[in-house]
C-alpha cells in the first residue's frame, strides 16, 4: 500500500530546525523494486515545486529497496552506511 508525503512534512524541519537552503530525499520501496512509478514521479515535482516556492532547492533523490539503492534515479549501487550529523 502506498503512503503519500506532503511537502508540508518534507519541509518542516528543513525549515524550523536547519534553515536550509537544499534538501536531498529519499523513500523505501518495500516491494523490493527500484522501478520508480508515475506516483513516485508527481511526489517529486510536488516537493520540488514547493521546494522553489520556499527558497529550499531539491538537490537529489534516492530510493532503496534494503538490498539496492538508486541515487539521481541513475545509479544503482549496494547500500552504504550513512552518517548524518546532527552539528550545525
Amino acid at each position: 500500500m502506498a503512503s503519500l508525503v506532503h511537502p508540508r512534512e518534507v519541509f518542516s524541519a528543513a525549515i524550523i530546525e536547519d534553515r536550509a537552503a537544499s534538501i536531498i530525499i529519499g523513500h523505501n520501496h518495500p516491494s523490493g523494486t527500484l522501478d520508480i512509478s508515475e506516483q513516485d514521479r508527481e511526489v517529486t515535482k510536488r516537493i520540488r515545486s514547493a521546494g522553489e516556492l520556499l527558497g529550499i532547492r531539491l538537490m537529489d533523490g534516492m530510493l532503496t529497496t534494503g538490498e539496492e539503492i538508486i541515487i539521481s534515479q541513475y545509479r544503482k549501487e549496494k547500500p552504504q552506511e550513512v552518517f548524518i550529523s546532527e552539528g550545525h
